[in-house]
Formats: C-alpha cells, sequence, structure tokens
C-alpha cells in the first residue's frame, strides 16, 4: 500500500460520488489508474454509497429548500417510483446503479421505505454491477483487426 494507491483509490472514490458519472466514471477510471479489481470495486462502492449515506443524514433539511423540494416531489412521482411501488426491493435492485444513488434514495426514501432495508439492497447492486464491470473489462475484446 503506497501513497500513489491511496490516491487513485481515493480518485475513484470521489468520481463515484459525482452524480453524472458515479460507477460508470469510478469503475474505467480505476481500470485506467491499474488498480487492482478488489479495489476498483471496493473505492467505487464506497464512493458511491457514502452519498445515500450524506442523503439520509440530511433528508429533512433538504426538503425545506424550495428548488431540491419540486426536484424530489419530482422524483418521487415519476416512472420509476411506479415501479418501485409495485415491485419494491426487486426494482430498486436493479435500478439504483442506472438511475444513480441519488435519485434512488430519494425516491425510496420519499415512498417511505425504510433505509435500513433499502441501504443493503443498494450496495448489493453497486457492488454487483461494479464487479460485472470489472470482469467485463477482463474480457479479451476483439478488435476487429486481421
Amino acid at each position: 500500500m503506497t501513497i500513489a494507491w491511496v490516491r487513485d483509490c481515493l480518485s475513484v472514490a470521489a468520481t463515484a460520488m459525482i452524480p453524472i458519472s458515479e460507477i460508470f466514471g469510478s469503475v474505467p477510471l480505476g481500470l485506467v489508474l491499474g488498480l487492482d479489481p478488489v479495489s476498483i470495486v471496493l473505492s467505487s462502492t464506497v464512493g458511491n454509497l457514502t452519498v445515500a449515506l450524506i442523503l439520509e443524514v440530511f433528508y429533512k433539511a433538504l426538503r425545506r429548500v424550495p428548488r431540491i423540494r419540486v426536484g424530489m416531489e419530482r422524483a418521487e412521482a415519476g416512472k420509476i417510483a411506479a415501479r418501485l411501488r409495485r415491485s419494491g426491493y426487486a426494482v430498486l435492485w436493479l435500478f439504483t446503479p442506472l438511475i444513480g444513488i441519488y435519485l434512488s434514495t430519494v425516491i425510496a426514501r420519499g415512498l417511505g421505505m425504510p433505509f435500513a432495508r433499502t441501504f443493503p439492497v443498494m450496495w448489493i447492486s453497486v457492488c454487483a454491477y461494479c464487479v460485472a464491470m470489472v470482469l467485463a473489462a477482463q474480457i479479451p475484446w476483439p478488435t476487429g483487426s486481421p
């Protein structure tokens, strides 16, 4: 464990916290930086799920900000929220990495799903997607050249 390794892991975790990139930006960054697969998955997962913890802690305070409250209410009334009401944790498991940890946390919280149950589902989901992405990167894909 070197300072460069710690710096690279923190870079991956920080990238996983950015709303636009999340794990779909952090896993490729970890691969480019030359991190081992376990470090990539752990750094991406920890960085991404830190956002869920922050949102849970500050959820009520964020709801008091008018502009943020409108966005939260719109997310809680959308199509994914309707699917989540019908299918619950299975949809949360499937969609968390696809729609992002921010939206998943807000929708689940707005629907009254207990964080003690949603957090493990999100954790497993993010881990599974990170592992799948790292494994897919290990496959020798054809380049198209003869």
